[in-house]
């Protein structure tokens, strides 16, 4: 049976972190799974984001991306990188719930019955 992760796309912790509040993430949910399009996403700008290029360093920040390459390259024709391959993981762990802000990738979420949230959520 798949295990149900929370995944969260590079929105929702970056805005969490740049006001100091990334432990409402980790009081709710515990672990957190990011896969690496997110990881580079936080990572990209330290200069602009310097708590959010800390967040992949985190302890209950766990690294996992989807094994379906040609699922997150079909994806990523209508979302970003980050949001392809968090849709990827939670079609892939079936029950996940994903931490997204993007009105297109929230549609496909509905579309596929993916369980999702956002940054206020």
């Amino acid at each position: 049976m798949a295990s149900k992760l929370v995944i969260s796309n590079t929105t929702p912790l970056l805005n969490l972190a740049q006001i100091g509040r990334l432990d409402l993430i980790s009081r709710l949910f515990g672990r957190v799974v990011i896969p690496s399009a997110v990881v580079s996403e936080l990572s990209s700008k330290p200069v602009l984001f310097p708590e959010a290029a800390k967040v992949p360093l985190g302890a209950e920040i766990i690294q996992m991306s989807p094994t379906d390459t040609l699922l997150v390259g079909s994806l990523a024709s209508q979302v970003h990188q980050g949001e392809a391959e968090c849709l990827a993981l939670a079609m892939e762990h079936p029950g996940s719930l994903i931490l997204l802000d993007d009105l297109a990738a929230r549609e496909i979420a509905a579309a596929n019955r993916l369980h999702f949230t956002g940054t206020l959520g």
